[in-house]
């Protein structure tokens, strides 16, 4: 039976997994107030819709209900112009916020589903991998952990493809992956995806993702007697999540 702060812990993978992480100095507060401003300016129906989403996804640690809100907006605006990559944003995000807020699994498979049909129309290698991450994860906070394999392991294929960020999206999948065989007790499989993924996420200072999964990484060094280099990846991933806010 899985545990209850390993559910709690899946809802804060999910909200990283497969979507765009700060990269700057910038916190994700400061992050909503310029996609904000510039939504202000802003008339282009896509570009509007664009933002609407980068929005909702920034919400994502902070608020699930205005992960929704703006999920929302952006799917009513992108239907109006058939934006269907812009539906399939905005249908991704609204199956995180329903996750994060505990709603029955299939309303949030629903929506990656949804997600993940549109990728597959629009050939959108990003937005597939994305919707097979997040349903990856989904399936684990119920223990269909062959399921959230299969999910993941298709949502890897995609990340070979050539798209902007795809690298970063093959490190938190990895990671994800990596955990399924944490909790399945095949510790060398997991620390080989692990240090994969790391890897990877170091090239690009992906912050977001660093933090969380340097712990996750440390919870397999203390199990397995490497409490030294656990106790640097612990102060590692604090510095990450302060820098983030």
């Amino acid at each position: 039976m899985i545990s209850t702060s390993f559910i709690k812990f899946l809802f804060v993978v999910v909200s990283i997994l497969c979507f765009r992480a700060p990269t700057s100095a910038q916190t994700f507060l400061e992050i909503i107030a310029e996609l904000k401003t510039i939504l202000e300016t802003t008339e282009n129906t896509q570009y509007r819709v664009d933002i609407l989403n980068d929005i909702s996804y920034t919400y994502r640690r902070i608020e699930p209900d205005s992960t929704a809100h703006y999920a929302l907006l952006a799917i009513a605006q992108a239907e109006k112009k058939a934006y269907k990559k812009g539906i399939g944003e905005g249908r991704k995000n609204l199956g995180l916020a329903y996750l994060k807020k505990s709603l029955p699994l299939d309303t949030a498979l629903a929506e990656f589903e949804i997600a993940l049909e549109l990728g597959n129309q629009l050939n959108n290698p990003y937005l597939i991998a994305a919707a097979y991450g997040n349903m990856g994860v989904a399936y684990l906070t119920v223990e269909q952990i062959g399921k959230a394999r299969i999910a993941l392991q298709k949502g890897l294929v995609q990340t070979e493809k050539t798209f902007e960020r795809s690298e970063s999206v093959k490190a938190l999948l990895l990671s994800a992956l990596a955990y399924t065989y944490f909790i399945g007790d095949d510790s060398e499989t997991a620390v080989k995806y692990f240090e994969e993924s790391m890897s990877l996420a170091r090239k690009y200072n992906d912050r977001a993702t660093l933090s969380i999964w340097l712990v996750t990484y440390v919870k397999i060094l203390y199990k397995y007697g490497d409490k030294k280099k656990g106790f640097a990846l612990i102060e590692e991933a604090t510095q990450f999540h302060i820098s983030l806010g």
